[in-house]
């Protein structure tokens, strides 16, 4: 496996700037020399996410992460270190080599392989076999321009088409199958493709990587649609199809319409409504909420409103409302299960008055709801159980309010009594729940006082620093933790004369770069500056003496017996001199 220059990794960071990068998933307001923001890693109402651009770094003080840019995009995407390179390099331009001439990481070969997939299906769609495929496609309105967008692509009936292709470019079948795209008939041993004689649908990944693949029959077959299974760069709950052809429209829009299939994306975007996505299966993920939210504040769901639809509909209000997104609910016309049915039919038109109109999510679900509440008090009460978990998520009084009024009046019931039964349960998003989400790392840390002084006022000085950095030691530092921050603060000015705090806080893991973001966040103004120094690092030495001498005390008790040791005994009384001499 390569590994990327430590340089090459210096210029990535120097080339993406934090506040660039992190505003690109949250939206950050100016605060003095920091910017702040709602923390995107869990639910707060009161921003505690701060940005530093001068020291290129980040922290919610609410959950205690922190760190530099390719932490934040590590925490961010769900990608390792490496990824976050390759990923901040690419938004920038930038070549990656490695340092060796070992083979791509895994990683990487499946995405070239996938790429390779999604090129051979696609040649196969537009040769003499695919024929009859495209005249499948034809007659449900996908035109040429579609079939080119969307890379739509055809597998062969055939047990080992693709597999043998591939081998050809020299992949192994076990790499073959780490993509997902043949499977292993254990009691044989042999290998066979996984797609076959079926549309295949390339999936991007939301940097327009092809990670996995859909696949549809073109008759009755069962069953209708296969997918890839998740590996290494697909993973299910955190792929939106069509997010890398949409996010612009759904950026300017600022609205995603969610729909559950590839053609029901396929379809709009022919249309000319691009804000359109599918999640990769009905059900709808914190991860897919949280992308959506950095692009847009309005979702549509417009999900089949059969059985399986509703109650995906009702879900995905559920995850979509705790991050805070205002979702409605698209209902299809008479004749139309969907909108891929809706545009062939009635055209845009008629599909755009459709999400236009979509319902409140109180009336949809009331509507959904209406057989079971029936006109008995104990039906409607199960109804308003259901739905207060929901409804307590919504961050806007003025909509949750609103949401409680429409309860009220549907159901037939007093908006008074409603809203106490609502105001049962603690909000979602009080400050005692944002509390029971935090990391219990964030805690406040039991430390020396003095050594968090110390550290605090040489990470907003390089010049203390240089200072401080000659005088101790690590080991003068108690705690561990702040042992290992000032170790790292050294190397960083040794190297570099300078106080990289970017630099350092890749450098630092676990509670040390909680601490560490902390401690180099938190910019107060110290008065007398220099004498505060002076006796910080007085106290600290003082400390460290008095330390060494409770090491040395039993062996000053043995005095006078045959075992005692000189040199120990003559070095506490050296200490001891010398921790009078700095007390005065």
């Amino acid at each position: 496996m390569g590994l990327i220059p430590q340089d090459k990794i210096e210029l990535v960071k120097d080339a993406n700037d934090i506040v660039d990068v992190v505003s690109g998933y949250v939206s950050l307001k100016k605060t003095g020399a920091s910017f702040k923001a709602c923390c995107p890693f869990h639910t707060e109402k009161t921003p505690s996410f701060v940005v530093s651009p001068a020291k290129q770094i980040w922290r919610c003080f609410g959950c205690g992460i922190g760190g530099n840019v390719f932490g934040f995009v590590e925490k961010a995407e769900h990608m390792s270190f490496a990824e976050a390179v390759r990923f901040l390099a690419e938004r920038r331009g930038i070549s990656i080599e490695y340092t060796d001439s070992g083979k791509p990481e895994l990683r990487d070969q499946l995405l070239k392989l996938n790429e390779l997939a999604a090129k051979y299906y696609k040649y196969v769609l537009e040769s003499e076999t695919g024929r009859a495929a495209r005249h499948y496609l034809s007659q449900r309105g996908i035109n040429a321009e579609s079939l080119a967008r969307w890379s739509l692509g055809f597998a062969q009936d055939s047990w080992d088409a693709f597999l043998k292709y591939a081998k050809t470019k020299g992949y192994t079948e076990q790499l073959i199958e780490s993509a997902g795209l043949i499977i292993k008939n254990e009691q044989r041993g042999s290998y066979y493709d996984r797609f076959r004689n079926r549309i295949v649908f390339p999936v991007q990944d939301r940097n327009g990587k092809y990670c996995a693949f859909g696949a549809r029959v073109t008759d009755k077959s069962l069953p209708k649609y296969l997918n890839s299974p998740e590996t290494q760069v697909y993973v299910k709950s955190r792929i939106l199809y069509g997010w890398p052809q949409a996010k612009a429209a759904v950026s300017e829009s600022n609205t995603v319409i969610i729909v559950e299939g590839y053609m029901d994306v396929v379809m709009p975007h022919q249309y000319g409504v691009s804000n359109v996505v599918a999640s990769m299966g009905t059900s709808l993920t914190k991860e897919q909420s949280q992308q959506i939210k950095r692009y847009a504040e309005n979702v549509k769901l417009c999900y089949d409103l059969d059985k399986a639809g509703i109650n995906a509909s009702i879900r995905g209000i559920d995850v979509l409302i705790e991050e805070g997104l205002n979702v409605s609910v698209v209902v299809m016309p008479q004749g139309c299960k969907d909108p891929d049915e809706l545009l062939v039919k009635k055209g845009k038109d008629a599909f755009l008055e459709a999400v236009n109109n979509a319902k409140d999510i109180v009336e949809f679900w009331l509507e959904a709801e209406k057989t079971s509440a029936g006109t008995e008090l104990s039906g409607k009460i199960a109804v308003v159980a259901k739905m207060k978990p929901v409804i307590n998520k919504v961050a806007n009084e003025l909509r949750r309010k609103g949401y409680i009024e429409t309860i009220s009046r549907k159901l037939g019931l007093e908006e008074r009594v409603v809203e106490k039964e609502f105001s049962k349960e603690e909000r979602s998003y009080s400050a005692a729940a944002v509390k029971g989400q935090a990391n219990p790392a964030a805690r406040e840390r039991v430390c020396p006082p003095a050594e968090k002084e110390l550290l605090t006022l040489i990470l907003n000085s390089a010049e203390a620093a240089g200072r401080v950095c000659a005088e101790l030691l690590d080991s003068d530092f108690t705690d561990n933790i702040n042992a290992v921050i000032f170790s790292e603060i050294k190397r960083n000015i040794a190297e570099r004369g300078v106080l990289d705090h970017s630099g350092i806080a890749a450098a630092l893991a676990g509670e040390a770069a909680e601490a560490f973001t902390a401690l180099s966040l938190d910019e107060r103004e110290f008065a007398g500056q220099e004498k505060a120094e002076k006796d910080l690092v007085r106290h600290i030495m003082n400390n460290r003496i008095i330390n060494r001498l409770k090491e040395l005390e039993p062996e000053v008790k043995k005095v006078g017996r045959s075992e005692y040791d000189k040199n120990l005994v003559n070095e506490y009384y050296q200490l001891l001199r010398r921790l009078k001499g700095m007390k005065k």
